[in-house]
């Protein structure tokens, strides 16, 4: 029972602080988001639950897809095409990571994530 309050209490401050934030703010959410679930998958990982992992990285790289559509290309310029392709690098680390149970992959993503993470961070 605690738990299921714990997540509802969770989800609840979540919602809260999706409706307040700026579009700077929920980008920011987003990348926090794809890493807290890879940071869960290599963890299920580490426990041998394959299932697990693969919803924590199912999820992440929907955030990605995310990320990679919220570009904005006419006005990005050169700077959102070179996003979008690390974008796809990422969803393509992310998969090979899935399906070889490859916790390296799984820390180049999080690396790379970071540090877009921080330049989305210092725009702000």
């Amino acid at each position: 029972m605690r738990g299921s309050a714990e997540k509802m209490y969770n989800r609840v401050g979540l919602y809260g602080e999706i409706e307040q934030a700026n579009p700077h703010k929920l980008i920011s959410m987003l990348y926090e988001g794809a890493l807290k679930r890879i940071v869960m998958a290599k963890k299920e990982l580490a426990l041998k639950n394959v299932a697990e992992k693969g919803v924590l990285l199912g999820q992440a790289m929907m955030i990605v897809a995310n990320l990679k559509s919220s570009l904005n290309m006419e006005q990005g310029g050169d700077i959102s095409i070179h996003l979008t392709d690390l974008y796809d690098y990422i969803e393509t680390l992310l998969l090979k990571a899935n399906f070889n149970n490859d916790a390296e992959m799984l820390d180049e993503v999080m690396n790379l994530l970071l540090e877009i993470k921080g330049a989305w961070d210092q725009i702000a």
